[in-house]
């Protein structure tokens, strides 16, 4: 539950500084500043009407509203819009046969399992690299750096790479901590609450989401670590191979519908005429 708690604190958190500041971009004053480039900037300090001249207090107020629509709005609507996304059509199909293939390699486990001693393939120390690299705290950290750096380079899609990263950690963590206490399965090391794995869903969400969003050159590195992670956690006797199964289909399965929905919400779609020496027609293209 803290691991939970904290990766909500620090989703709302950066959701709350950052999108009032990176909304700017669209407001009608940020534009008109930017499309003035080419204009003295001597004159172009004249040309602004008083209208438009803002001072701290109103500029703090405008980000607050923004803020607190953001958080009471826009953040509700985001978070059922993945969930939808996620176990409807493609994605409930794939849940399912996560689902069927966690219960054959269950019966499997304990062979699988024991057929090796712990920290075999990766050591001690290889272990516990992966362990914090690969924890759902990194994955949260990796989406607030990411979100920054879009907010703060009026990248869109970098921004909304972030957010789509933290709103999958958030579901993913949320369903993983739930089946943990609803099956209280026991671990390889004889601790509790194994099943699923919180690393493999975290880990697996994040590369989903990079793996949507800029496609095979940053997914197959990122679903390469993820690999690895969910691997270390069988290895480190952590978890049951079962156990990281389950975590990475939860994990793939709701990062999906997330950047299916924020891909939705920024796609462009441009009609372009065509005519050759045979056809006349339109081109549509859709691009995020």
């Amino acid at each position: 539950m803290k691991l939970l708690s904290l990766t909500l604190i620090c989703f709302l958190l950066v959701q709350t500084i950052i999108y009032p500041l990176s909304a700017q971009v669209n407001s009608p004053f940020y534009l008109a500043v930017e499309n003035s480039s080419d204009a003295n900037p001597e004159t172009e300090k004249e040309n602004i009407s008083p209208k438009k001249k803002r001072d701290k207090e109103e500029e703090y107020h405008d980000r607050s509203v923004r803020g607190t629509k953001f958080v009471f709005s826009d953040l509700p609507r985001h978070l059922g819009h993945d969930i939808k996304e996620s176990f409807w059509g493609w994605g409930a199909l794939a849940f399912g046969l996560g689902i069927g293939a966690t219960a054959i390699l269950h019966t499997q486990d304990n062979q699988i399992q024991y057929s090796f001693a712990p920290n075999h393939l990766f050591g001690y120390t290889g272990n516990k690299i992966f362990n914090y690299s690969g924890a759902p705290y990194t994955m949260a950290g990796i989406g607030v750096l990411i979100t920054s750096i879009g907010a703060g380079i009026k990248d869109v899609k970098l921004r909304t790479t972030g957010e789509s990263i933290l709103e999958a950690l958030f579901w993913a963590e949320l369903i993983t901590i739930g089946a943990k206490y609803a099956f209280d399965r026991n671990r390889p090391d004889g601790s509790r609450r194994g099943f699923p794995s919180a690393h493999a869903s975290g880990v697996f969400s994040t590369a989903t989401v990079l793996e949507m969003m800029y496609g095979p050159k940053i997914g197959v590195p990122a679903y390469a670590f993820a690999t690895l992670v969910a691997i270390s956690r069988v290895d480190s006797y952590n978890h049951f191979p079962s156990d990281v199964l389950m975590g990475a289909v939860i994990g793939s399965v709701v990062a999906y519908g997330t950047s299916r929905f924020h891909k939705k919400l920024h796609g462009n779609f441009q009609v372009m005429p065509e005519i050759g020496a045979n056809h006349v027609g339109l081109s549509i293209n859709r691009t995020f």
